[in-house]
C-alpha cells in the first residue's frame, strides 16, 4: 500500500531548492559526491522512506544519464571500465533487492537515523585526501 500523506510537508522555497539543486549538480559532476546533499534535502522535506528510496533511484539514474556525454567527451569510458561495469551490474541488482528488503523492515525513525549516519560517513570520506 501507499504510505500515508504527512499532515504537513515542509516547503524550502525556490531559492533554497535552487541552491540545493545547483550544489547537487556541481558535486555530482565534479566528484560523484551529491549523495549527502540529496539525503539532507529529502530529510528536511520529511520524505517517507519508500519515496526517499524511489526518488533517489530516479534522480541519480537521470543525473547519471545526463552526465554520459561529458564522460564520453572526457574519454572516461574505456574497455576496462565497461568490463568492470559488466561484472558489477549483478552486484548492484543484488544490493537493490537487499536494500529494499532492509528498508521494508526499518521504522521511519530508524531509516532517518541511518540516512543521517550514512550521509555523515560519506561526507567525511569525501574530505579525506585520496592520493
Amino acid at each position: 500500500g501507499r504510505a500515508p500523506e504527512p499532515e504537513h510537508v515542509p516547503h524550502l522555497g525556490p531559492v533554497a531548492t535552487g541552491l540545493v539543486g545547483t550544489a547537487a549538480g556541481f558535486t555530482t559532476m565534479a566528484a560523484n559526491a551529491s549523495g549527502p546533499i540529496f539525503t539532507w534535502y529529502l530529510l528536511a522535506l520529511r520524505v517517507d522512506k519508500r519515496r526517499f528510496v524511489g526518488t533517489g533511484a530516479i534522480f541519480f539514474a537521470v543525473v547519471n544519464v545526463l552526465k554520459l556525454p561529458a564522460g564520453v567527451a572526457l574519454g572516461l569510458f574505456t574497455p576496462e571500465i565497461w568490463a568492470l561495469d559488466a561484472v558489477l551490474v549483478p552486484l548492484v541488482l543484488l544490493g537493490s533487492v537487499l536494500g529494499g528488503w532492509v528498508v521494508d523492515r526499518l521504522s521511519q525513525r530508524a531509516f532517518d537515523l541511518l540516512a543521517v549516519g550514512m550521509s555523515l560517513v560519506a561526507a567525511g570520506a569525501l574530505l579525506i585526501p585520496h592520493g
